[in-house]
């Protein structure tokens, strides 16, 4: 028998993929700002960073799974307060 995923499972990893991929762009234009906002930049890259190990480190795979879920709420709204622009 083949177990099966959950669609919400995949969902939500693709939006935590969506999610890296918006950070990594917008470390990058922090990185090119001609006056780069240091603190700014170490929040994108802890935002990374905590992502990245959520989906690296499990011991149990849907219960990580499952706190993903729960903090990608926290997390868009971590990288919507900081931003990456000087509008």
């Amino acid at each position: 028998m083949v177990m099966q995923i959950k669609p919400s499972f995949l969902d939500a990893q693709m939006v935590i993929v969506n999610e890296i991929q918006t950070l990594n762009i917008n470390i990058k234009k922090v990185k090119e700002c001609k006056k780069p906002n240091i603190k700014r930049q170490k929040k994108l890259l802890n935002t990374f960073s905590n992502i990245k190990r959520y989906l690296e480190s499990s011991l149990n795979p849907t219960q990580k799974k499952l706190i993903i879920v729960e903090r990608l709420p926290l997390l868009y709204l971590q990288i919507q307060k900081i931003g990456a622009s000087h509008d």
